[in-house]
């Protein structure tokens, strides 16, 4: 999740939301993103819940007048069957 603006620290409802529903933040007040890939490695039955976790986020930052965007990036692989974390590639 991008939130749209100058970086500022979210509303506490929202970063609550965001910790419960296992987001990170990569740019405190901007940018936030969710691992989907680790989530369903874990549990491929877990996709409804995943979407949950992002339309929650999309709900409550709506609710609270906050304009933001999602985008699914990339991740780089730094090894073999590991994931490199937070380096994203567009």
């Amino acid at each position: 999740m991008i939130i749209n603006g100058p970086a500022k620290e979210p509303p506490s409802e929202l970063s609550t939301v965001l910790k419960r529903c296992g987001w990170l933040s990569l740019k405190p007040g901007q940018i936030y993103a969710l691992f989907w890939d680790t989530i369903l490695s874990s549990d491929t039955a877990d996709a409804n819940k995943l979407m949950g976790r992002v339309m929650e986020i999309h709900e409550a930052a709506s609710k609270m007048g906050i304009a933001h965007s999602f985008k699914t990036v990339k991740t780089v692989k730094s090894a073999p069957m590991a994931m490199k974390y937070p380096e994203l590639v567009v």
